[in-house]
């Protein structure tokens, strides 16, 4: 059975020991451990991610300062991750790209996001190309 070790009632421990969470929660494979972060909330709800971000913040801020595992996060497609911090530490992000306006916008302000959290390395990763055309429009405006 999985004991929490974060304080019941009234009390919590501000600083838990997180591996008993990865421990309980991941599916390990070999040497690899995958991990999935809740579910998504259901249309109209109003509620925020903030409990959820936050613990992810922690449980990555512990995986990347306290151990030497290699860590892959697959982010939602939205800035969220970067706004809230959530990424910070991180030595490369990828971040896919189509080929539309919308997408280009936001892969610049993933690009910027990064940047001020100290994030030097962002790669781009096309995806739904067809034409050469549509790979230098995506760099025309990445590189601009």
């Amino acid at each position: 059975m999985f004991h929490n070790n974060i304080g019941d009632g009234a009390f919590y421990e501000l600083n838990p020991k997180l591996d008993n969470f990865l421990a309980y929660y991941s599916y390990q494979f070999g040497n690899i451990r995958f991990l999935r972060m809740g579910d998504p909330k259901k249309g109209g709800c109003s509620e925020c991610y903030c409990r959820e971000n936050t613990f992810l913040h922690a449980l990555v801020t512990s995986l990347l300062l306290d151990q030497k595992d290699a860590v892959i996060m697959d982010m939602g497609a939205s800035i969220e991750h970067l706004s809230r911090g959530t990424a910070r530490g991180v030595d490369v992000m990828l971040v896919v790209v189509e080929p539309s306006r919308n997408s280009v916008n936001t892969a610049r302000n993933v690009q910027r996001m990064a940047s001020d959290l100290g994030i030097a390395k962002v790669g781009i990763i096309t995806n739904k190309i067809r034409t050469r055309q549509e790979i230098e429009y995506i760099e025309c405006l990445i590189y601009e």
